[in-house]
């Protein structure tokens, strides 16, 4: 047995000497109980320790550099190391913290609701306005470009470290910064406003359609405002605001299902009633013509901007995908619904657009309702019109009564009784709200104006040019390549200038037509 004295010698020399020494250190069963333990040779020199250890510890060194150069390459490749230069959302209203409810029917239900647009019904006149072969083109390309686009931000709603982003201006603080943020809720504010705007006048259009018989030849008198429309207008306020207390988009579920099937129900008819009327006598397909070649051309750029003015669902498309509960994957349950959606829009829309020119020519009415000579028909379209628009209304104001609930709260602009109570905090910021929107719609109830202004100046670059410029900002150096990013710009491009050009035309026919324009119409 060892002495005590010579164990202790023996542990002391054993920390001194180096771990990486294998070859130096020995197993004895001598120990206690017969275990084994090391046993330093005593004949190693200090000199030889302290050189043996610095050799290894360089040559460990050199390995373990080597390896984390040879990791973080192959991590580089993968796209794993890069560092993102954007910022870290830290609140949760703009991040998804709560489960979702929604499966990828309900989601569809919704994105129908907000991206099949009255202006489906205006999309007769925007084909007569350009013609045939500019007709088709630019539908096409409204079409294949905005499914494109929500496409591309149904994949940004996830990132890449799992956070699911709630809004749209969210996203756009992530990848550019406060700017971005800035830029998108202005935009934003703008297309949900404007499209609350357009959805009251087409509200109150309809509803006086119902009342005034608008078919045949007394639809053109309608169209040209002979009848009063204000008055209908007001009436449809008023149900907005009945209907602007549901407090979130799941409690909007069964009014969105109503605003889903409402839009296929009235293209339908519009559809097969163009088709049972036949063909107007010496039908001309050619381009609308106006007084002067100039305004002509405008009213080519107002039409292009009208066909795009019937997209523009990716406005609220992140608050929709928010309530899609995970797993399965998110963009899974989000490209099914999307598909859907578009595969029931765009036959809706060729098949409304080329019968409605093709059986009334340059001769039919901003409204193609109106062109209408079956007065069954007509009033059954308008009332799926009316109640269409009016879940489509509360479905573009939603993140518009979110955003200002907020607003009053931060800012305690409300009197504590007021905003103390949910129901009263809602109720009178909504109906404000709606007021607001109902009083303008009925002081400028000119639906083909607003619409082809609205779809040039805003929803182009909001919800066709945007999404397509966050994913390319997003997912440079990443997962995209110089191809797709190639094709992606040239798209921006194209979609600058259709906005440009839309924008003009529209301005131009509102200050022509200023001189005919009646308040409260």
């Amino acid at each position: 047995m060892a002495a005590p004295s010579d164990r202790a010698s023996a542990d002391s020399a054993a920390v001194m000497k180096s771990p990486f020494d294998v070859d130096d250190v020995k197993m004895d069963a001598a120990g206690s109980g017969g275990a084994p333990m090391a046993v330093i040779d005593l004949e190693a020199r200090p000199s030889a320790l302290g050189s043996g250890l610095s050799q290894r510890l360089s040559a460990l060194g050199q390995n373990l550099s080597h390896r984390i150069s040879a990791l973080s390459h192959q991590m580089d490749e993968h796209g794993l190391t890069r560092i993102s230069a954007v910022k870290v959302l830290t609140d949760d209203k703009d991040t998804v913290t709560e489960p979702g409810r929604a499966g990828w029917i309900e989601v569809t239900l919704h994105l129908i609701t907000v991206m099949f647009g009255a202006g489906v019904l205006g999309l007769p006149y925007a084909m007569a306005s350009q013609g045939w072969a500019l007709g088709i083109c630019m539908l096409a390309l409204a079409t294949g470009a905005s499914a494109y686009s929500a496409f591309l931000l149904a994949e940004l709603h996830t990132l890449r470290d799992g956070r699911r982003v709630r809004t749209l201006r969210a996203l756009g603080e992530e990848i550019w910064g406060n700017r971005g943020r800035r830029w998108i809720v202005t935009l934003q504010l703008i297309d949900m406003v404007g499209g609350s705007l357009i959805y009251t006048v087409v509200g109150g259009t309809s509803i006086m359609n119902i009342i005034n018989q608008c078919v045949g030849a007394n639809g053109a008198a309608c169209d040209n405002h002979e009848y009063k429309t204000w008055p209908w207008t007001i009436c449809f306020g008023g149900a907005m605001i009945l209907l602007s207390q549901f407090p979130d988009f799941h409690a909007l579920t069964l009014v969105s299902f109503v605003g889903a099937v409402m839009p296929i129900v009235y293209a339908s008819i519009a559809f097969i009633s163009i088709l049972v009327h036949g063909q107007v006598e010496n039908v001309d397909y050619s381009m609308i013509q106006k007084s002067d070649t100039v305004s002509t051309v405008m009213n080519v750029f107002s039409g292009i901007g009208a066909m795009y003015y019937a997209y523009g669902g990716q406005v609220v498309q992140n608050e929709v995908t928010a309530m899609v509960k995970a797993p399965p994957k998110v963009i899974q349950s989000m490209r099914k619904a999307l598909s859907v959606t578009y595969t029931v829009i765009g036959i809706s829309y060729f098949a409304v657009a080329i019968a409605g020119f093709a059986m009334f020519g340059n001769t039919v009415t901003g409204n193609v309702l109106q062109s209408l000579s079956s007065e069954g028909a007509a009033i059954a379209a308008n009332i799926a019109v009316l109640l269409h628009v009016g879940a489509a209304f509360q479905a573009f104001s939603m993140t518009v009564y979110l955003m200002l609930e907020e607003q009053v709260t931060k800012r305690n602009w409300l009197p504590k009784p007021i905003a103390r109570r949910p129901w009263v905090f809602r109720f009178t910021i909504r109906t404000l709200y709606v007021v607001i929107v109902t009083f303008f719609a009925a002081l400028i109830p000119f639906f083909n104006q607003l619409s082809g202004l609205k779809g040039g100046a805003c929803m182009v670059p909001l919800c066709f040019i945007i999404p397509v410029a966050l994913w390319s900002s997003y997912n440079k150096g990443y997962t995209a390549s110089k191809l797709r990013l190639a094709f992606n710009y040239a798209l921006i491009a194209v979609l600058a200038a259709i906005a440009a050009v839309a924008t003009v035309g529209s301005i131009y026919k509102i200050i022509k037509s200023a001189s005919t324009f009646q308040v409260f119409a």
